[in-house]
């Protein structure tokens, strides 16, 4: 195959993961209301579309962090809670992500960083953190699309930027 040939086919890829997205997007906000960490509860609580994820740039004195190379493209925080409610029923789905939180009020009402902090303790410190979003992300990501269910990225340049853009 010819690269153009091979750009157009992966345009239209990342147009069809866009459109999977966003179609979680909103299909989780209209089943799950605006999404709270468990299914029973999911009117009180307010969760983004999308989220930043970039933590070098977001906390950049956290103690033991790698220096970042590459962007995280935007999060889609709330289709996650769609699809881990959707699976899990009645758990608390927070905790899929956020290691050592009992509820959502741990993280509602701290302060990122220090959250954050708290956090990576959980899976070994700071310096295991590019470890462990990518064993738990692209794991989970590949599991769904082994089952033949709709997931999110399983390639690096499907999530990262090279730093500073495209």
């Amino acid at each position: 195959m010819r690269r153009k040939e091979i750009k157009i086919m992966n345009k239209k890829r990342v147009i069809s993961l866009t459109k999977r997205i966003v179609s979680g997007v909103l299909l989780g906000g209209l089943i799950f209301g605006a999404g709270s960490c468990l299914a029973s509860d999911v009117s009180k609580l307010e969760v983004p579309e999308v989220i930043d994820i970039n933590i070098q740039k977001s906390c950049p004195d956290l103690e033991g962090l790698k220096k970042d190379v590459k962007e995280v493209k935007g999060f889609t925080h709330k289709a996650h809670i769609g699809y881990l409610q959707k699976e899990q029923k009645d758990k608390f789905v927070c905790a899929s992500c956020h290691k050592g939180v009992k509820d959502e009020k741990e993280i509602i009402n701290s302060k990122k960083c220090e959250r954050l902090s708290k956090e990576f303790e959980e899976v070994g410190g700071a310096k295991n953190f590019k470890k462990y979003f990518h064993n738990s992300c692209v794991k989970c990501h590949k599991n769904r699309k082994k089952e033949g269910l709709s997931t999110g990225p399983t390639s690096c340049k499907d999530c990262h930027n090279r730093k500073g853009g495209e």
